[in-house]
């Protein structure tokens, strides 16, 4: 009984560290067609739209805070000027900062998702814009991944409900893909539309308008 046991203690983790793996190496070569591609460590993000693979930057996680994201996702909704409610650890964490939002933050200017969020399955985890757009490029979020606002406007508009996100922390080398990442074009990165960082709601009743003819550069 006890060998019995042991080999499924050992086939469970086999399959944990497979999981792990495969959740946390993957290549552009193998993103289809709508789908999306997350790498951590380039905080990056990789759409591949009407055959063209474009890459936006992103913001990621805070240390000790990206590990929940990684693995493979379908987004489930989307939003424009979603609103933005802090998540019960946040409470927790910072009560005196988050409390008075507990009931959620109106969508605007001001709102840390910014202009759009794609949700990803049942879980608390967004592709989003942000009302900081300093912070694209560091570990700055409390799991989920940020957008510069055009950026993602852009992405909303061009990935479908139902479309695959894979969160990675690495992508796999190989020597084309090296070759593909040493020609990339970065897009356009200037926000300087959005507002610096702010605590307080814009009225609802006041427009917002954002740049939607702003399209990131295809890499191939």
């Amino acid at each position: 009984m006890k060998k019995l046991l042991f080999a499924l203690v050992a086939l469970v983790l086999a399959f944990i560290s497979v999981f792990t793996l495969s959740a946390r190496a993957m290549t552009t070569r193998e993103l289809s067609e709508g789908d999306i591609l997350v790498v951590l460590d380039e905080f990056a993000l990789y759409a591949r739209v009407e055959g063209d693979l474009y890459r936006m930057p992103i913001a990621v996680g805070k240390p000790g805070m990206q590990d929940g994201i990684l693995g493979e996702w379908e987004v489930s909704r989307k939003a424009e000027w979603p609103t933005w409610t802090p998540t019960a650890a946040m409470l927790k964490r910072n009560c005196q900062k988050y409390c008075r939002w507990a009931n959620g933050m109106p969508g605007g200017e001001h709102n840390p998702l910014g202009a759009r969020a794609l949700y990803l399955g049942t879980s608390e985890y967004r592709i989003h814009g942000t009302n900081e757009p300093d912070s694209i490029g560091t570990e700055a979020s409390s799991g989920c991944i940020r957008m510069h606002n055009k950026h993602v406007v852009w992405l909303a508009n061009a990935i479908e409900v139902g479309a695959t996100v894979t969160v990675v922390r690495y992508q796999k080398s190989s020597t084309s893909d090296t070759e593909l990442l040493a020609q990339m074009a970065e897009p356009d990165d200037d926000d300087e539309s959005f507002g610096e960082s702010d605590d307080v709601p814009i009225d609802d009743d006041e427009d917002v308008d954002v740049e939607l003819d702003v399209e990131p550069d295809s890499l191939y």
